[in-house]
């Protein structure tokens, strides 16, 4: 008998819930031979499960690819978390409950799968089945149809773990992420955006390193086409996370509606993000100040925050927060560097910078950027002509190619 690589997928089917916010710690996929571990993590991967119910598709999210021997019969056992985040339709205020069955903290879920299971095996946790009782929540789940995986079936995840067979040239490397049992192909493409989880510059790739890859995952290839790069580093981590759209913003604060989340679960259909001072603000993985950062920012703004999440009140504190741009499909990319200038022409507005620090992607020291001002550009105690070849200066801006064209440049002496 053979093996098969199989994908294990978690989706839903619409309930009454505006979200239904759960944190998956094991799954275990089950055949004749025993149980294989998929995914396993203390802390473990939060789901909003509505999310997976889809407006117009049904919508997967991966939970781990098992290699496993090839038979029709097997069965997935997922171990939950005790807690589960309920908001009702019409309601923006969650409730807390716990599992009906829970036990040491967990709630475990076997769900029989029938098929080939080609495309994946499937658990459905189905909301419209879900009653509260007695303040618990008596929930069951059932296997799901591999047929309605497909093209615009798979949401946007985040995934952590260590980089392992790293290949490649930046912008376009591949690389395996190892989580416990787990393993995921990924690549990258001049579209991802990089950055170090603490802020500092110089986001770069190696193999051990510790990352979190948002990205979706595509059956066609096995393997998630990398969106963003967030890097760990051993002294600084931040386990919580949130990403979502901002609803309305203040001085020092704003509040967003979450799409993504980890570490926690969110009180309410809003989150009250707080930036205090200390907070690192990017956009695209490019620090900014926080005068630019709230004067780009706007209903409707899509930001990553990390921090540490207050329940009590439903506030984020934000240690760096992260504007994020859609510029996918039109070969702009994001970029901040800084470093010497050559061919300096500051008639045409232009010149050469040999890059000794970055951020946005992943580059090296020594490259050369062309850069091109014109009248957006914001001079910051720079003027060109009374410049000359050799200057350190920081620029930001589009890099299309290997043409930057800059939004912002200033001294570059780093701050």
């Amino acid at each position: 008998m053979g093996t098969d690589n199989v994908p294990v997928y978690i989706t839903d089917a619409p309930g009454d819930y505006s979200h239904a916010w759960i944190t998956v710690k094991q799954v275990d996929l089950i055949g004749k031979n025993g149980p294989v571990t998929v995914y396993q993590d203390a802390t473990g991967q939060t789901i909003d499960l509505v999310t997976l119910a889809g407006t117009i598709k049904q919508q997967f999210a991966l939970l781990g690819i098992a290699n496993v021997p090839a038979e029709r019969d097997r069965a997935i056992r997922i171990t939950l978390d005790q807690n589960v985040t309920l908001v009702p339709t019409g309601s923006s205020t969650g409730t807390s409950y716990v599992f009906a069955g829970s036990s040491g903290g967990v709630k475990v879920f076997t769900v029989s799968t029938r098929g080939e299971g080609r495309k994946g095996v499937i658990a459905d946790f189905d909301l419209s089945n879900w009653r509260i009782v007695g303040g618990q929540v008596v929930a069951s789940a059932k296997g799901g149809d591999e047929s309605k995986l497909g093209e615009g079936t798979h949401v946007r995840q985040h995934f952590r773990g260590s980089v392992a067979s790293l290949a490649g040239t930046a912008p376009t490397l591949t690389f395996d992420l190892v989580h416990g049992h787990d393993k995921l192909h990924v690549s990258t493409t001049a579209d991802t955006v990089f950055s170090n989880e603490d802020g500092s510059p110089n986001p770069t790739l190696q193999n051990g390193a510790e990352v979190m890859v948002e990205g979706t995952f595509a059956e066609g290839t096995f393997s998630v086409t990398a969106t963003a790069i967030v890097i760990a580093s051993s002294e600084h981590h931040e386990p919580v996370f949130a990403r979502g759209l901002v609803l309305s913003v203040g001085g020092d604060s704003f509040t967003l509606s979450p799409q993504n989340v980890e570490g926690f679960h969110p009180a309410s259909t809003e989150i009250h993000v707080f930036t205090p001072a200390g907070t690192m603000f990017l956009q695209d993985g490019v620090s900014m100040s926080s005068t630019d950062f709230y004067a780009a920012l706007a209903a409707g703004s899509d930001v990553m925050v990390h921090g540490t999440y207050n329940a009590a009140n439903n506030t984020l504190t934000a240690s760096h927060v992260n504007l994020v741009s859609h510029h996918e499909g039109d070969h702009r990319h994001h970029l901040g560097v800084a470093g010497p200038i050559s061919v300096l022409d500051s008639h045409a507005g232009t010149f050469d910078l040999t890059i000794q620090r970055w951020e946005g992607m992943e580059m090296h020291a020594g490259d050369v950027v062309h850069v091109v001002t014109n009248e957006h550009t914001r001079f910051d105690g720079v003027n060109l002509a009374n410049l000359e070849n050799g200057a350190v200066l920081q620029v930001a801006g589009d890099l299309d190619g290997t043409n930057l064209t800059a939004t912002l440049v200033k001294n570059g002496h780093h701050e």
